[in-house]
Order: structure tokens, then C-alpha cells, then sequence
């Protein structure tokens, strides 16, 4: 279900008419659950725009360098195009039918990185997308 930016200054009223699959809850629990989840976003969103300007003010300090940490002779991964790239890829599921090498060597842009270190992003994309939801969940229980 897509909201995003549909309910922005909306009322809860003008939301719950938006969609007839709100419908099958009574708008007198859905408009508290409603500002409830307004607030809880708010927050949120204020926490991101204050962690990003604390990541500006001191990207502006310590900028990142144009090669890895390990002084390798590559550049850096992540922010890369290689990197974007290959989420896409990912996305459209080349990864279950190529082989990293073929993958490899389907952009040029992969080939700024040595194929050790495309093979683990591959490998560390799929693992992420597995078990984030279940940190994420333990988060959510307050278990780390």
C-alpha cells in the first residue's frame, strides 16, 4: 500500500476516504491509530534530519578519502556507482542467474573492484537483506 506523501497535511477523516480498504476498520480506531502513526513518523523524520546534518558537519571535517580504508588501489564501495548497480542488478534478480564472475563482467563500473571484492558485496547484500528483518525485530523487543 502506497501513502507516501499522498496523506502529507491531510486529516485523518480525508486519509480514511482515501482507500477503501480502511474501510474495513471503524474511523473512530483508525483516526488515533492514524495521529499515532503521524507522531511516531514525525519523530522519526526529525531524528533522520538531525543525523544527517551531524553526518554533513563532520563529513566536513573528516571527508572520505577516494580509496578504501586498507589504502588498496581501488575506490571506496560504498556511494559508488558499482554499488547502486549492483542493488539493481540484485533487485532484478541477475545474481540467481549469473555467476559473480559473469555478473563481473556485465558493467564496467564492477570493474574498478577486484572480483574478491565484488563477490563478498554480492554475498553481503543478500546476507543484509536476510537477516535485517530479523534484527530489526529484535530491536523492536529491546533484545540485543
Amino acid at each position: 500500500m502506497i501513502l507516501r506523501g499522498e496523506t502529507k497535511n491531510k486529516s485523518a477523516r480525508e486519509v480514511y476516504e482515501m482507500r477503501v480498504e480502511f474501510r474495513a476498520y471503524e474511523f473512530k480506531k483508525f483516526s488515533p491509530n492514524f495521529r499515532n502513526l503521524c507522531d511516531v513518523l514525525k519523530r522519526d523524520q526529525d531524528k533522520a534530519d538531525s543525523d544527517a546534518a551531524a553526518l554533513a558537519h563532520d563529513r566536513l571535517i573528516h571527508p572520505k578519502g577516494p580509496e578504501t580504508a586498507k589504502g588498496c588501489g581501488y575506490p571506496r564501495w560504498d556511494g559508488s556507482d558499482a554499488e547502486r548497480l549492483l542493488t539493481q542488478d540484485i533487485d532484478n534478480g541477475l545474481h540467481e542467474t549469473h555467476k559473480p564472475q559473469a555478473l563481473y563482467k556485465t558493467r564496467p563500473e564492477y570493474q574498478h573492484f577486484p572480483l574478491k571484492v565484488f563477490r563478498d558485496h554480492i554475498h553481503q547484500v543478500l546476507r543484509a537483506r536476510l537477516e535485517r528483518p530479523y534484527w530489526l525485530n529484535r530491536k523492536k523487543k529491546g533484545r540485543r
